[in-house]
């Protein structure tokens, strides 16, 4: 009978950290969701600030080298796209 209960106490403990898992990644994939969220506000709010910053309404210093920065690859972007219009024809 003894190595029945161990039996059943080992397929227990199996069985609770199968549900443990389970509800774990639960939590780590909504903790994830809320990642996405966060990025996609960040995305928003820098979107806000590099617009004003294109129009020179920002007077956030800490914010103008990035948006510099931003500024400098559009440019390249835009570089790039004139040399992909002209190799099109």
């Amino acid at each position: 009978m003894a190595f029945i209960d161990e039996l059943k106490k080992g397929a227990k403990n199996i069985a609770d950290k199968a549900s443990d898992t389970v509800e774990t990644t639960k939590i780590q994939l909504k903790i994830s969701e809320e990642n996405k969220k966060i990025e996609g506000f960040k995305k928003e709010l820098g979107d806000i600030v590099v617009a004003k910053f294109l129009a020179g309404e920002l007077t956030n210093e800490e914010a103008k080298p990035i948006c510099e920065q931003i500024k400098a690859c559009m440019d390249t972007i835009a570089e790039y796209e004139s040399k992909v219009a002209e190799i099109k024809g």
